[in-house]
């Protein structure tokens, strides 16, 4: 591995050929794809199969856009399937590595679109209201992160997010998912960005589930 003050120069991709090269990955499975299919594309030649998991609305609005990505870059191992998260067990039976890159957690698929909405003041929002969707994000987050620890046992798991919120992360872990903070490594890592884009330093949480 590359040295922790190496690590915060290179971009989360860079970051991530390396570690499937190293773990000689054969299945790893994306949670949340975007519509260009970008991290599926460019991991792809760093395994033998790669399956990104969309929500079921996500995939009908966005397939073409998966389809046409896809082909555009002759990728051949890399499958597209719609499906909540929260029911990835029965989706996907096993994986070696699982990447959640930049993702809000929903039961539904419709509390993301509610919270836009409550922002936007488009819908009245009280204290309560969004305390219960809040709730309901952090009940997602944990049904989801469980199911990923059964699909990747033994394997990894990787978060990646902004800086903002590591600490509180580290402790759903620790406390609420029981998992020892030994197994669990944070490294500074530049989000991957346009040539002439800035790029923000985001924390990749490596959690290893033996």
């Amino acid at each position: 591995m590359l040295a922790q003050t190496e690590m915060a120069l290179i971009t989360f991709t860079d970051y991530m050929i390396q570690l499937l090269e190293e773990k000689k990955a054969q299945h790893v499975v994306e949670i949340g794809p975007d519509r260009q299919v970008r991290l599926a594309r460019d991991l792809s030649g760093s395994c033998v199969r790669y399956t990104a998991v969309a929500l079921p609305e996500d995939y009908a609005r966005d397939q073409d856009c998966f389809e046409h990505a896809l082909d555009m870059a002759d990728v051949t191992n890399v499958t597209i399937m719609p499906g909540n998260a929260i029911d990835l067990s029965q989706l996907v039976h096993s994986a070696d590595v699982i990447v959640i890159k930049n993702v809000l957690f929903d039961l539904t698929g419709e509390d993301t679109a509610l919270m836009w909405r409550y922002r936007r003041k488009e819908e009245p929002c009280t204290d309560e209201l969004w305390n219960a969707l809040l709730a309901r994000f952090d009940g997602a987050e944990e049904k989801i992160y469980r199911e990923c620890l059964s699909v990747a046992h033994p394997g990894t798991i990787i978060r990646f997010g902004r800086e903002k919120g590591g600490e509180r992360f580290r402790t759903f872990l620790n406390e609420t998912l029981k998992i020892n903070p030994a197994n669990v490594q944070c490294i500074p890592l530049l989000y991957d960005t346009e040539p002439d884009s800035k790029n923000e330093s985001w924390e990749a949480h490596v959690i290893n589930n033996p």
